[in-house]
């Protein structure tokens, strides 16, 4: 346990340790303003994927929240891309960079369930230490994030993907070490 960390370990059932959600919670409100969904799609010495089981897990609690909350913004995040990000890329007009082709994680359904949840607004990923962009589709943006830390492959400068919501809208960005701001996207709730 960290002090300020708020992952938990997520269903034994399900591949990984880290799936599980996160209510945000207003300053002064017992009501969750905003939920954050986390799925493990492995890395490192795991299997790089995101099961059917996972998924339906994901759709199930966001059921589950928007009965509990009602319509409030969310945001998922996952460690790998899933392929149809880079064919995304690849179709529409995105800000930032793809310097690493995404190989393809095995997750049949994931991007199209993305898709069907309307109230996930921003989906981040990372694993492709180069790559950056952002590509909208369908009211959501879809983001990577960027080389952060000092450990691992690559030699561009680091950053970090930073995100903001708000009651009406979301903002994100990539923070350079060096305090420069790239990348600045608003996406307005519907």
């Amino acid at each position: 346990s960290f002090n300020l960390s708020y992952s938990v370990m997520g269903p034994k059932s399900l591949f990984g340790v880290s799936n599980y959600f996160l209510p945000i919670y207003g300053e002064h409100s017992d009501k969750a303003e905003a939920v954050i969904y986390a799925l493990d799609s492995g890395g490192g010495n795991v299997d790089e994927q995101v099961t059917q089981e996972q998924i339906n897990w994901l759709v199930t609690s966001y059921h589950i929240n928007l009965n509990v909350y009602g319509p409030v913004p969310s945001i998922l995040t996952f460690h790998i891309p899933p392929p149809e990000f880079e064919e995304l890329f690849n179709k529409v007009e995105c800000t930032g960079y793809l310097n690493n082709t995404i190989l393809p994680l095995a997750s049949k359904g994931l991007y199209e369930t993305i898709l069907s949840l309307p109230n996930v607004y921003l989906v981040t990923t990372g694993h492709y230490h180069e790559n950056d962009y952002c590509c909208p589709t369908k009211n959501k943006l879809l983001c990577q994030g960027r080389h952060s830390g000092y450990g691992g492959y690559s030699t561009i400068a680091r950053g970090s993907r930073i995100i903001q919501l708000e009651k009406d809208k979301l903002q994100t960005w990539i923070r350079m070490e060096n305090k420069d701001v790239l990348d600045h996207l608003v996406l307005k709730y519907d």
